[in-house]
This record gives structure tokens, C-alpha cells and sequence, in this order.
């Protein structure tokens, strides 16, 4: 807890840089102990006020350099661990991304992008469902349609049978009256 507090600060500045910028400012911080060494070597060790100035330089370069990497690498491992769960989020099939990064760096805008990304994915398999949903109901009712043009047909086959039927009783029909009246016409002849 107490390290927390203590790298807050830096924290605060170490997620506001690119990552470009982090490397930059620890390469500067690297520098630092060895830029005391080249001044003390220009200076010569002098008086002994000027030697415990310069260690104490040696020492506060050393503790700002180990503060800036300390910052860095917990910048950068809680930004990953932060991309690494929502990816895995995302694998599993979880689509509602709700992890926000406190950092401005490129792996908190990866972060939002993944975000967007888990967005856009999951309104696209909405969509998706929708119309397959659309499709499936579109699908039912033209069988329910067809089902019905074929049973009507089948009824229209039946109906055309039944008159076709009675057009051979009501030509044989007329067959025999025409028979009859020609027999009829005969004897009446």
C-alpha cells in the first residue's frame, strides 16, 4: 500500500507520455548517474563539502532513475494485464467490455479501441441474429404459404374431376336423348 501511494505521482505522469517518451525519459534517467561521473571528473574531487555534494548527486540520480523505471514498469504491466484480460474477455466470447484505462499512452488507447472493437463486433452478431431470426420466420411462413396453394390446388384438381365427371354423365347423357329422339324421329318417319 505505502508503494502505491509512493508511485502515484509518477504513475500520474508516466501513463500521461507516449511510449516513445517513457523510453526517452529513461534513457535520460540512465544518464544521469553517469553525466555526475563525467562532472566530478571535469571538477577533480575537490574539497570534502564538493565530494558528499556529488555522492549525494550519485545517490538521489540512482533513487529518481529506480522511481522512474519503477513507475514504468508498473505503468506498462497494469496498461498489458489490462489488454491481456479484455482480450481474453473477448476469446471467451464476452463482448461487453467495460475495462477503461487511466492511462493515455498507446496501450490505453489499445485498450478503448479494444472497447470499440468489442462494440461494433457485438452489434454486427446482433445484426446478424436479427436477420437469421427474419430469414427463419420469412422461411416458416412461405412453407405455410405453400401448404396452402397446395392444398388449395388439390381441392381445384378435386372440383375439376367432380366436373369433369359430370360433362361424360351429361354427354352420355345427351347421347341417349340424342339416340332416343333419332329413334323417336325413325318411327315417327
Amino acid at each position: 500500500m505505502f508503494v502505491e501511494q509512493l508511485l502515484k505521482p509518477g504513475l500520474f505522469v508516466v501513463r500521461r507520455l507516449t511510449f516513445a517518451t517513457k523510453l526517452g525519459l529513461i534513457d535520460v534517467l540512465a544518464l544521469l548517474p553517469a553525466l555526475s561521473l563525467v562532472w566530478q571528473m571535469f571538477l577533480g574531487n575537490g574539497s570534502g563539502a564538493q565530494a558528499f555534494v556529488m555522492m549525494v548527486l550519485r545517490i538521489l540520480d540512482v533513487v529518481v532513475l529506480l522511481y522512474g523505471l519503477a513507475a514504468f514498469h508498473r505503468s506498462v504491466s497494469e496498461d498489458l494485464g489490462q489488454v491481456l484480460r479484455a482480450t481474453d474477455q473477448m476469446v471467451a466470447g464476452d463482448l461487453r467490455l467495460s475495462s477503461s484505462s487511466g492511462s493515455q499512452d498507446e496501450l490505453g488507447r489499445l485498450l478503448v479501441s479494444m472497447g470499440s472493437l468489442a462494440r461494433t463486433v457485438s452489434a454486427m452478431v446482433a445484426n446478424v441474429r436479427s436477420n437469421a431470426a427474419f430469414v427463419a420466420h420469412s422461411g416458416q411462413s412461405l412453407a405455410r404459404a405453400s401448404r396452402d396453394l397446395s392444398d388449395r390446388t388439390q381441392q381445384q384438381a378435386a372440383n375439376l374431376e367432380q366436373t369433369a365427371a359430370s360433362v361424360e354423365e351429361l354427354a352420355s347423357t345427351v347421347q341417349e336423348n340424342a339416340g332416343t329422339a333419332g329413334l323417336a324421329n325413325a318411327q315417327a318417319g
